[in-house]
């Protein structure tokens, strides 16, 4: 339904009775027939109450801001009573560390890979450090990086999945996982230099281990 058709349906505001049909020219006010119109232009009337009706009938928006202003306004108070945090004093980025990882109790026991402690614990441990270098033989001669075994692990690293399994199995000696490693039975360099650096590694971790929390070594 149209706006005209609207206006058509409106009662006539001077008999207030019948339906209004036209709509004065000067004011829209409705009206229904030749004699309202006249009672409408009479000159106590002259359109200026009409023009006061019709402005209550049609009204316009006026401005937002004086109507609703204060509909939107904040309590200032509220925010100064709550002071910001500084951003110093939020940890970046965020590792929610001491949410469990595995939140089902049926999992609690199983294998959990490492978190962030655990990597920290890795980079900061001296015996880690330590399994990367070989002893220099010359007192007072700093260590030496041991490039056999950066070159083993890079090529280690360039391998996912089922492949990397294997190459750690070979490096190791060993033909099954689930075989423990004894690294007094390893005198080749390079696997007797990564049995010692994951042992490092696996002391540096456990360490930092929860204490019903087992570590995924696979």
């Amino acid at each position: 339904m149209n706006f005209h058709s609207r206006r058509q349906q409106a009662i006539c505001y001077v008999c207030d009775e019948a339906e209004s049909r036209y709509f004065c020219s000067t004011c829209s006010l409705p009206y229904c027939s030749v004699t309202c119109y006249k009672k409408h232009k009479a000159p106590e009337q002259c359109c200026s109450d009409g023009m006061k009706t019709t402005g209550n009938l049609y009204p316009t928006l006026g401005d937002v801001s004086q109507q609703g202003g204060n509909h939107y306004s904040v309590d200032t108070s509220v925010l100064a009573a709550t002071p910001l945090k500084p951003l110093t004093s939020l940890k970046w980025p965020y590792i929610a560390d001491e949410e469990p990882i595995y939140p089902d109790p049926l999992e609690r026991n199983d294998p959990k890979p490492l978190r962030m402690r655990h990597y920290e614990a890795i980079a900061t441990s001296q015996e880690v450090r330590k399994a990367l270098f070989i002893p220099s033989v010359v007192p007072g001669q700093p260590d030496k990086p041991n490039v056999a075994l950066r070159t083993l692990l890079l090529s280690i690293d360039k391998q996912s999945g089922f492949e990397r399994e294997q190459a750690i199995q070979h490096a190791l000696g060993v033909e099954d996982r689930r075989s423990n490693v004894n690294c007094d039975t390893i005198t080749i360099g390079p696997s007797l230099a990564l049995c010692t650096l994951a042992e490092a590694i696996k002391v540096a971790v456990q360490e930092k281990a929860d204490a019903n929390g087992l570590i995924d070594w696979d």
